[in-house]
């Protein structure tokens, strides 16, 4: 059988949720015991050089963290060149996110605009774990009554699946907010992923859209 091998990305974005282009992202490769083989951080050289682009990024005033961080400044097209060497070197299998959707449409949206063609991810299984946690934690009257006592529910009373607030729920850290840079969000969207697979129960694979719509009441 296959070794199950998982290249978990994150993406931040500049210009619009309906146009997004990536200034920042983060790989890391692992299997199923969670042995770590690589992991990285990359700014897109034409978006995170671009002052007026940059001003539009809902983030824009997380720049000056990155000086602190470990980080690769590269143009697309060899960012692209090099995630794909990394899903051949590792035998990647499958490609994930929170809000996979989000984050292909970001990259394939940088990589046409930047190098007229699409972001490499179509020969890997697809997983989205913001469909896991939908399905598999927030599905729950127990993550329910959560949401409740901590008023973790939107303006039209819908219960909040955000990757911040489902990682409140399984480390019970109420003072947890969401880095919004690549790598730190990586991290806890991988660990969110290890909590959906020990409920050791089935779930739907590929892209879910709007999978925050199974928990409503």
């Amino acid at each position: 059988m296959k070794k199950n091998v998982y290249a978990i990305i994150d993406t931040e974005t500049a210009n619009s949720i309906f146009s997004p282009l990536v200034y920042d992202v983060s790989v890391i490769i692992f299997d199923k015991q969670n042995n770590e083989y690589f992991r990285k951080n990359w700014l897109i050289s034409e978006v995170w050089n671009n002052s007026e682009l940059m001003n539009s990024a809902y983030y824009a005033w997380k720049m000056p963290l990155y000086e602190n961080f470990e980080t690769t400044k590269i143009n697309m097209f060899s960012f692209i060149c090099e995630f794909i060497e990394l899903i051949g070197e590792y035998n990647v299998t499958h490609l994930i996110a929170y809000n996979l959707p989000f984050d292909i449409r970001a990259l394939n949206n940088t990589s046409k605009k930047y190098n007229q063609c699409e972001f490499i991810g179509e020969n890997l299984e697809n997983l989205d774990i913001w469909s896991m946690a939908c399905e598999l934690i927030c599905n729950t009257n127990r993550y329910k009554n959560f949401c409740e006592q901590n008023n973790y529910k939107s303006e039209k009373g819908n219960y909040k699946t955000s990757a911040e607030i489902v990682y409140r729920y399984i480390t019970n850290n109420q003072e947890f907010d969401e880095s919004h840079t690549s790598m730190k969000d990586c991290e806890i969207e991988k660990d969110i992923f290890f909590k959906c697979l020990k409920q050791k129960k089935p779930y739907k694979k590929g892209i879910v859209h709007n999978p925050w719509r199974k928990i409503q009441k």
